[in-house]
């Protein structure tokens, strides 16, 4: 039997509507009664949402927003209301996304819209806690990781579910001043001690998914398309350690061994933690992630199935995985594809380091270390400059910016590869435009080229061979012009010409 959906989109003005459990389909609900209004004017198959708690390899507590879209026939934009997309499904009702228009734009034919929202962890996550950060430590020497936690939810107005999470009754202590920082950002150094993914639940509260690897697995056998989808040969390898770095990313301890260690590195929480509570918190983790290998897939689901959730556990003949992406799309959610992206190392003892959220006294450091590269980044935004450092085995750059000086913009760079060694000076002006200069070496020449864009003056020093190139050439001095091949020469000194 073919059960018979419905899709419905409620809109309002305000945000004390959200999160509500209470939004179906009801007579005094709508269009003003509940201070909200129906939208049923929706473009056959232009349904999608995005869900996902791990984009790549899994890392504990970053949280994503998830995303709906869709094509509707509406005279008025939209943008900045908030939404709440619920569905019927042979009289059963269930939340399908709560949160908000991000845009509503005319297509090129002018006939409908596309609808982008956003659930309220993008609007939130965004969110500047400096000032909650100081505010919360002027009574208090220390303070449970829950304490901080809830507050710091409370600060921004996110609703959340009450849970008490592994690592919650953990004292931390103001360890550093903070200027800057995302709730995004502060949110995921406290998960990641949780091992947990934040994310908002369809009714938009704000939930913490545990990938449970005791669970029995949600048989899905039957259920997906074979033909439309893919399976990795092999099962992620087991998590053999725990790795903690300090501020300055150096290696400050190791629970188990590197071959496969979960990195947790730049967490404000731990910069004055003893060795015994490192030990601690990584054993506990560690004992967590031993079970957790899955084999990394992707399906192709035969219907849309609002009951598999983000974090479940599932089996097919071909391999166990956790579900950390769902996408829906198509007519009335018709089609459902569930993904688990990893490698066979998920970690292999090197972190990945991306921590540019945090802004510590109006400046920026960051380093990324990956198998193929590592970077450095460093930024001053007060003082308006910036360095990178890179190192691959093709190449190593390094440059410095600084911009919004009386002198313009300034930059320098330096870039070095097995062929060749390059550096170069750069200034912009409203008053002269662009100004550059430019040094590069190889095995067979050195070139020196000064340029506006439109005039230049180049010097190249080839094998045998000089070119010089001017609008002007000016020469001080005595000049003498010799023949390698015979004795004569030519002195010009002033007004002498001896020859």
């Amino acid at each position: 039997m073919i059960s018979k959906r419905e899709t419905y989109i409620l809109i309002a003005n305000e945000d004390g509507l959200f999160p509500a459990n209470f939004i179906y389909p009801s007579d005094d609900l709508f269009p003003v009664d509940a201070g909200m209004r129906q939208v049923s004017n929706i473009v056959a198959g232009s349904l999608k949402l995005d869900e996902l708690i791990a984009e790549n390899v899994p890392q504990f507590g970053q949280m994503f927003a998830t995303k709906f879209e869709c094509k509707v026939y509406f005279e008025e934009d939209l943008s900045g209301k908030f939404i709440h997309v619920y569905q019927q499904n042979d009289g059963v009702y269930s939340d399908v996304f709560a949160g908000k228009i991000d845009s509503c734009k005319l297509d090129k034919v002018g006939t409908d819209r596309t609808l982008v929202a956003y659930d309220l962890a993008y609007e939130k996550g965004k969110q500047n806690i400096a000032d909650w950060w100081t505010t919360f430590w002027v009574n208090r020497e220390t303070a449970t990781l829950k304490q901080v936690r809830e507050s710091m939810l409370d600060s921004v107005g996110l609703a959340y579910e009450d849970v008490t999470l592994p690592n919650d009754s953990l004292q931390v202590t103001k360890t550093v001043d903070i200027t800057s920082c995302t709730m995004t950002a502060m949110l995921k150094m406290i998960c990641e001690l949780n091992y947990c993914f934040p994310h908002l639940d369809r009714d938009g509260y704000l939930t913490f998914i545990m990938l449970n690897t005791e669970a029995t697995p949600i048989d899905l056998s039957d259920k997906y398309e074979w033909m439309n989808s893919t399976f990795e040969d092999y099962v992620t390898s087991e998590i053999t350690g725990v790795q903690f770095f300090d501020s300055g990313n150096e290696l400050k301890y190791t629970v188990g061994d590197t071959t496969n260690a979960y990195p947790i590195s730049k967490n404000i929480f731990l910069y004055e933690k003893s060795t015994e509570v490192l030990q601690s918190i990584g054993s506990e983790l560690l004992n967590y992630l031993q079970d957790f290998n899955f084999t990394p897939a992707k399906l192709k689901m035969i219907i849309g199935d609002f009951d598999l959730q983000l974090g479940d556990y599932v089996h097919t003949e071909k391999g166990d995985f956790y579900i950390l992406q769902n996408s829906y799309s198509g007519s009335q959610f018709i089609e459902q594809t569930i993904t688990a992206k990893g490698s066979e190392l998920l970690y292999g003892g090197t972190a990945n380091f991306d921590y540019e959220e945090i802004i510590l006294n109006e400046k920026i450091a960051r380093v990324k270390q990956t198998v193929e590269a590592f970077e450095v980044d460093y930024q001053d935004f007060k003082e308006g400059t910036a360095a990178n450092f890179q190192v691959t085995s093709q190449a190593i750059s390094s440059e410095v910016t600084r911009a919004t000086t009386a002198e313009g913009s300034l930059s320098s760079r330096i870039t070095q590869n097995a062929d060749s060694i390059s550096s170069e000076v750069s200034r912009a002006t409203q008053a002269e435009g662009q100004l550059d200069s430019k040094i590069t070496q190889t095995a067979e020449s050195i070139s020196l080229e000064v340029t506006n864009g439109s005039a230049s003056s180049t010097i190249k020093l080839k094998l045998g061979q000089t070119e010089l190139s001017s609008k002007v050439i000016q020469m001080t001095g005595l000049v003498k012009f010799t023949d390698l091949s015979t004795s004569g020469s030519t002195k010009i000194n002033g007004s002498n010409i001896t020859t």
